[in-house]
């Protein structure tokens, strides 16, 4: 699985430091949306949401996002 990276002001480390979290795989759920009709299209955007801001700071390790 890869990673998302940036560089993002950590509100606990009061400082620039690298953050990672994960990356959605947007081909997998084009290709599950294809087969489902469009079905699953909902199930993309809850991911693709939970993944973009479920962001870790690497220094001290606080997480930032919807569902973490």
């Amino acid at each position: 699985m890869s990673a998302d990276q940036v560089m993002r002001r950590c509100r606990s480390c009061k400082k620039q430091t690298l953050h990672v979290g994960p990356q959605t795989s947007h081909l997998l759920h084009l290709i599950m949306s294809v087969i489902t009709a469009g079905v699953w299209i909902p199930v993309w955007i809850i991911v693709h949401l939970s993944n973009s801001t479920r962001i870790a700071c690497t220094e001290c390790g606080r997480q930032r996002g919807l569902f973490g």
